[in-house]
């Protein structure tokens, strides 16, 4: 068990009969607000006599009870330590003689036991009269009323024979007014001490003396100066003089009356009393002497048993017994009084009761005192106030009786009371114990409103549920702890206490206690009320038996009986009030009902309470591009219209923040949005989900209505172990598990369209997820991040304007060649709107804001850039009237090709569908493109019969006019009816459109019915342009694919601003880029060009069909200008002699003439001339040889396997394999290939160049780096034939796969081209000056680190040099370049 508090209540202001509050035990909470009384002491040194309340240690740790095992087990109970003040407390005691005084186990588990602060009482002797008595500030006549009676008559009556002692001081005033607080004063040291009994004073006139009058053998054996002190007076009698006042005895209070004499009589000598009970009133123990006197005349039977008194403590009484036992002094019961003690019913009465009493005399019936019974067996004791809960048999219960507020007034007797009245009148046996009186100064609650503590007077008025019902049983009153923190309820009550202000409740009040429920009963409810009558929105009801009271919130909280829980009420969402209202109540009421019989039943206690407007974070969420804040006002959402699915009392956190949002146990709640807002096909919901208990259901809604089941699928199911019902929702991918964090991506207007008012959050757990879970506590999840936005639109360049297409993604060409459901698979525009990214098999097209006719397309020329990442079957973009794709099969009956392929993996004849564009982009690459698709698509400005285009005509709208063939009057569909399930279910000519969700259907307008299909024409002639396309096409694998067009724009009206007149430039090296870089500055010079584009300007100049042809004009005025310079070595100088012929250098590469053969170097001379005379000076060209034709890489190898001047030459690499495929001319062998094995002995030598693939110099100089390389060097090193079955220099993808290759670069950094545009003939021409040529090693690079270099540079791709990797494998690999080889043959290396 834990402390035990003390409880009282106030009857001002009530109309209520008796009522009274017994005790109650609290959980541990309330352990440390024990009183304590400091005014207890014990005897030193051990203190073991020590019987005070003291229950806390210096450190502050609250006692743990003698009589419990937890948290700490000991032997030291009150039946192995007898008689050492043990017992069912926590009080400080010293059982075993501790030396270092009393002590105690704690409650804390981490400290066994500590000492206690004990105050050492000394050894008590005979008060000494202080030096200063009679100097102190003067007594009022109040202060003297307070201690004393005034009597007419003695001090000491003389009839009862009794001696008496007295001290006397003479010439104390000089005034007889200050006669009595003189002589008050200079007696006040005793009023305390045993055996004081009263003063009297004498006029001036009569010596101004004082005399403190005691019982015999206790007058003070020290005395003040001038004092003189009588002992063994026999009586002492009216003293005459010239007052009669100085007649009168102020007797001390209790030495008076009849029961004065009595009193006398028992406690003439305090010394001798043996057998008592010590009832401590007020701080001070009395020793109520066993002598027993009946009460209630004529109560007792003759054979009664006498009470018992057992170690000073407890009064046992058998069987019919009705005793009285006089105080020592006469006791003045306050408004405030409470009177405690334990009852023990160890045999119960027959037709009786027991009862325990305080009276001013022996009769219950007189004048002032009150009788409370705490058991009965012959039902309600209607002359005596009955306590609500009744002791049951065997069982020890503590009370706190507020007896002060049944009477007022000096008690002289304490009375117990055991009636039986049946056939045995010796049945029953009960015993109290600890008989204690206290004083409890403040009747008042105390309750921390707002954060500043409030305290209520205890004014208990009579609450009820309907005008003229009485709920509320008025004989029981509420009753409130000794430290104003708790009321307890015992019995039937509806009790409200009044605020002392009016609180006005908004949506964020909370209402917070700590509660226990004792015994449960029909339900239990706490209110804030207006009045005193309970409508049903003022209650919410924390524990009933009952599922649901109609007209009363419920807590899904759960109070286990017993066991103290916190409960925290969000009490303006219980009552559903929103932003700006709010509720005035006056009243905080508690309802404990018990409709039963016995209406004694039931118990609870309500403690720390606190009501607040709680702090709740703004919720921000991003809303269309806008960061928002909305007020933190949560209401309940519901399932279906009328139901109640929402736990109220969980409310969703929300941090500082503001970005998340944490929903706990069964939670149904909703936030009203800012604004309302309409769902478009391109609205998305974005946000993050984190689960961290899993229940039925966790969804995000966005609604039109405070309830999710109306078959809109405006929610969407993130985790939960239920299937959610397909009315509420939609669930989407992934499910999220335990410990997961996701973040979605949800395209919201694929499953509705309409207005959203309303953003939801739903944890389900209506049934109590877990084992136990009756609270629905169980379950959590997050959402942070969250944002309503668009999907991006896709950004399209229309003339000088920019067009936004709304990314509402159609299906193209059909549904089934598409990745579907869309919203699965969408296609993602950046967020800057410049590009889409299609990733897996997608057919994909979005609808312009409006139809372009060709007369607005005007020259329809097209640019965009294409990257492709992973490549598929067939990438391509298209601009179409219609949905259907092209079919080149028969162009006349069917649609005209619309689509343009950026990069295709097929053999061509497989993408007849599609026009193929003059650059297919390889993976890992990007390029722009410039597509003039006036020219390019057919059928666009004309109609079959070569007529102008008609004017559109407006699509049908979607209609529902059946489904499953019903009605028959109806089917075959038209065109845009539905709902078709096939194609034999539409009229002839059209097809059933299978469509998901909202999607559109070709050819029709309007959105139809979610889910339905409807029939449509594949074949109907759109005039404009409705549509722009994409195409990620890849049928083996549909997750394979992917690519990015950006920077869409097309140009309506081409033109030039540079072609009116000539200019000029100059390049270092002519290179496509470098050529366009100057045509940009030319035009950003010339204030006519509105656009810097150098391409599209090119593009009207050479009137280009695509970029290509841009690029290959470039090419040939480049080309054209380093011809003019170029030096032919092969035909005219190594040729000119007859005996070597004019095949000499092609033979020599395919590894013959004598110059690969003869021992020694004659036939070679002329090298040597060739390099002495024109190697720095001469642009060489590339012989014609079918070796080194369309090097499309821009590299090139030679690779040598002998030496005519070393038999040992220094060769750097091995050959791996050779495919004779490639090199089929050289091998004079239409196919084969040669597979070398995974050696490392260096038996050849292999040097290569590169130029890459961007034009310019380099490539204008390959020439040169081949006369290097496979001439030179057999000229100078000796260096003579091929690997057989290669040539002995070609380019890279004819040559061996070797491990290694040297690298020669050659350069000219001096030389210039000068390019001139003719603005009468509209053509370019150039001229080339050659600088200083130069040949190097590549700075230390081999050829695949040159190569790579040439990529970081720009001059060639990324692509290449990842080929240009398996040609040339390393050292080590060549065993994985021959298996890679030979799997293509179907074949694995042994």
């Amino acid at each position: 068990l834990s402390a035990v508090k003390i409880f009282r209540f106030n009857s001002k202001n009530m109309h209520l009969n008796h009522s009274l509050f017994t005790f109650i035990v609290l959980s541990p909470l309330a352990a440390a607000q024990v009183t304590i009384d400091d005014r207890t002491c014990g005897t030193a040194p051990a203190q073991q006599d020590y019987r005070g309340t003291l229950a806390t240690t210096p450190s502050g740790r609250v006692c743990q009870y003698w009589t419990n095992q937890s948290p700490h087990a000991h032997s030291r109970l009150p039946e192995n330590y007898p008689d050492k003040g043990l017992g069912h407390h926590n009080y400080c005691r010293n059982p075993d003689g501790e030396p270092n005084g009393p002590w105690c186990y704690t409650q804390d588990s981490a400290k066994r036991w500590e000492y206690c602060d004990v105050p050492d009482c000394g050894t008590v002797t005979n008060p000494t009269l202080p030096a200063s008595a009679g100097e102190g500030e003067p007594v009022t006549s109040e202060e003297i009323a307070e201690m004393y009676t005034k009597t007419n008559g003695w001090c000491q009556n003389a009839a009862s024979g009794d001696n008496i002692d007295m001290v006397y001081k003479d010439d104390t005033y000089t005034s007889d007014a200050d006669g009595p607080s003189t002589c008050s004063n200079i007696c006040s040291p005793f009023v305390d001490a045993p055996g004081y009994v009263g003063m009297q004073w004498r006029d001036v006139a009569r010596g101004a003396r004082c005399i403190c009058f005691f019982d015999d053998g206790y007058v003070p054996t020290e005395l003040l100066a001038g004092s003189v002190a009588q002992t063994g007076k026999t009586s002492v009698g009216p003293i005459t003089g010239s007052g009669d006042a100085t007649h009168y005895c102020y007797a001390y209070k209790g030495y008076m009356g009849a029961e004065g004499t009595e009193r006398r009589s028992i406690y003439s000598d305090n010394a001798s009393l043996d057998d008592y009970i010590n009832f401590e009133v007020y701080g001070a123990d009395l020793q109520v002497a066993n002598v027993e006197k009946e009460y209630d005349q004529n109560q007792n039977h003759a054979e009664k048993t006498a009470p018992v008194f057992l170690n000073h403590t407890t009064i046992m009484t058998t069987g019919n017994t009705w005793s009285s036992y006089l105080l020592p002094e006469t006791v003045d019961i306050h408004k405030d009084s409470v009177l405690q003690f334990s009852f023990m019913l160890e045999e119960d009465t027959v037709d009786g009761f027991q009862a325990v009493c305080l009276d001013e005399d022996r009769e219950e019936t007189g004048p002032n005192g009150k009788c409370f019974v705490l058991r009965s067996s012959q039902g309600w004791v209607s002359h005596m106030v009955n306590v609500p809960t009744q002791t049951n048999l065997d069982e020890l219960s503590y009370h706190s009786i507020p007896v002060g507020e049944f009477f007022n007034g000096p008690v002289n007797y304490l009375v117990l009371i055991q009636d039986s009245d049946g056939q045995d009148r010796s049945l029953g046996r009960s015993s109290i114990s600890d008989l204690k009186l206290i004083s409890l100064e403040n009747d008042l609650l105390e309750i921390e409103i707002d954060d500043v503590m409030d305290y209520l007077k205890n004014d208990q008025f009579s609450y009820t549920r309907d005008i003229g019902d009485a709920q509320d049983e008025t004989d029981f009153w509420m009753s409130l702890s000794e430290d104003h923190t708790a009321v307890q309820m015992n019995g039937n009550q509806w009790k409200a206490l009044p605020l002392n202000e009016p609180y006005y409740v908004t949506h964020s009040t909370v209402l917070e206690l700590d509660i226990v429920v004792g015994q449960s009963v029909d339900f239990h409810a706490i209110c804030l009320d207006f009045d005193l009558v309970a409508t049903g929105d003022e209650c919410i009801v924390v524990q009933s038996p009952i599922d649901y009271l109609d007209n009363f919130h419920h807590m899904t909280t759960k109070l286990e009986t017993g066991v103290a829980k916190r409960l925290v009420i969000p009490f303006g969402s219980f009552i559903g009030l929103g932003g700006g209202d709010s509720v005035e109540v006056k009243y905080i009421a508690f309802v404990q009902d018990n409709d039963n019989t016995a209406k004694h039943d039931g118990r609870s206690t309500w403690s720390n309470l606190r009501l607040y407007d709680s702090e709740r974070h703004n919720i921000k969420f991003s809303f269309f591009g806008e960061t928002v804040e909305i007020p933190n006002i949560q209401y309940a959402l519901s399932n279906n219209a009328n139901d109640d699915q929402d736990s109220r009392d969980h409310i969703m956190s929300v941090p500082a923040d503001g970005n998340t949002i944490v929903a706990s146990g069964n939670s149904w709640k909703y936030v009203i949005l800012p604004s309302t807002f309409t769902v478009t096909p391109a609205t998305t919901l974005k946000f993050t989900f984190e689960l961290f208990e899993e229940t039925e259901l966790h969804a995000i809604c966005l609604l039109d209505s405070t309830h999710i089941k109306d078959s809109r699928n405006d929610c969407f199911f993130t985790a939960g172990v239920q299937d959610h019902d397909t009315s509420q929702g939609m669930k989407v991918s992934p499910y999220t598990e335990v410990g997961q964090e996701h973040t979605y991506e949800i395209n919201v207007g694929s499953y509705f369209t309409g207005d959203v008012m309303y953003l939801g959050f739903i944890v389900d757990n209506d049934v109590g997820f877990t084992t136990g879970d009756v609270e629905k506590v169980y379950g959590q999840s997050s959402w942070s991040n969250i944002e309503i936005d668009s999907l991006p639109s896709l950004d399209i360049g229309l003339g000088s304007d920019t067009v936004a297409v709304e990314n509402a993604q159609i299906s193209y060409k059909s549904s089934s060649e598409d990745n579907t459901p869309i919203r699965d698979y969408m296609a993602s525009i950046s967020e800057d709107s410049s590009s889409i990214n299609l990733v897996g098999n997608m057919w994909r097209a979005l609808e312009l804001p409006t139809p372009l006719s060709p007369t607005e397309l005007g020259d329809f020329v097209v640019s965009f850039d294409f990257t492709l990442d992973e490549a598929g079957d067939i990438h391509g973009i298209c601009f179409d009237e219609n949905l259907s794709y092209g079919n080149a099969d028969s162009p006349q009956n069917s649609e005209s090709r619309r689509c343009v392929s950026t990069a295709y993996f097929h053999d061509k004849s497989d993408v007849l569908d599609v026009l193929l564009s003059d650059f297919q982009t390889r993976q890992s690459e990007s390029h722009r493109y410039v597509l003039n698709l006036s020219k390019m698509f057919d059928k666009l400005y004309v109609n079959e019969s070569g007529d102008p285009t008609p004017a559109p005509t407006p699509p049908p709208n979607l209609v529902h006019v059946g489904n499953n063939g019903s009605p028959g009057s109806a089917f075959p569909l038209k065109v845009c009816q539905g709902d078709c399930d096939n194609d034999n279910e539409c009229s002839a000519g059209l097809e059933c459109f299978q469509r998901g969700g909202f999607e559109m259907v070709p050819g029709c307008a309007g959105a139809g019915r979610s889910g339905s299909d409807y029939c449509y024409d594949p074949l109907r002639k759109e005039t404009n342009i409705k549509y722009i396309a994409f195409i990620n096409d890849n049928g083996a694998d549909s997750s394979v694919g992917d690519s990015t067009y950006g920077n869409i724009a097309i140009t309506t009206s081409l033109s030039s601003c540079l072609s009116g007149e000539d200019f000029d430039f100059q390049l270092s090296d002519c290179t496509i880029k470098k050529f366009l870089g100057e045509v940009e500055a030319t035009m950003s010079n010339k204030a006519d060009c509105t656009s810097t584009d150098p391409l599209l300007e090119l593009f009207a100049i050479f009137d280009a069909t695509q970029e290509m042809d841009v690029y290959s004009q470039i090419e040939k005025i480049c080309t054209s200008a380093y011809k003019l310079d170029q030096y032919d070595f092969a035909d005219n100088t190594l040729a000119i002699d007859d005996a070597l012929e004019r095949q000499l250098v092609k033979e020599y590469i395919d590894g013959g003439t004598v110059m690969n053969y003869e021992a020694e170097a004659n036939s070679a001379v002329m090298i040597g001339k060739v390099n002495d005379k024109f190697a720095t000076t001469r642009h060489f060209s590339m012989p014609k040889h079918h070796a080194l034709d369309n090097c499309e890489m821009g590299a090139a190898m030679c690779c040598f396997v002998a030496s005519r001047t070393n038999p040992d030459p220094a060769d750097n690499s091995d050959v791996c394999y050779i495919d004779m495929k490639a090199s089929r001319y050289t091998a004079h062998v239409r196919d084969g290939w040669s597979i070398y094995g995974d050696s490392s002995d260096d038996s050849i030598y292999c040097e290569g160049f590169a130029w890459g693939n961007d034009g310019g110099i380099a490539s204008a100089l390959k020439g040169n780096a081949l006369f290097k390389v496979g001439f030179m060097d057999n000229f100078s090193g000796g260096k003579v034939e091929q690997v057989p079955g290669a040539p002995l220099c070609g380019c890279m993808d004819r040559m061996p796969v070797v491990t290694n290759a040297a690298c020669t670069d050659v350069t000219d950094p001096t030389s210039v081209v000068d390019v001139h545009f003719d603005s009468a003939v509209g053509m370019f021409d150039a001229s080339f000056t050659v600088g200083e040529i130069t040949y190097g090693d590549c700075g230390g690079l081999n050829l695949v680190e040159h190569y790579e270099s040439l990529v970081g540079v720009g001059k060639a791709s990324a692509v290449d040099a990842a080929y240009m990797h398996k040609r040339v494998v390393g050292e080590v690999g060549c065993g994985v370049a021959i298996n890679d080889f030979l799997s293509t043959k179907g074949l694995v290396m042994g």
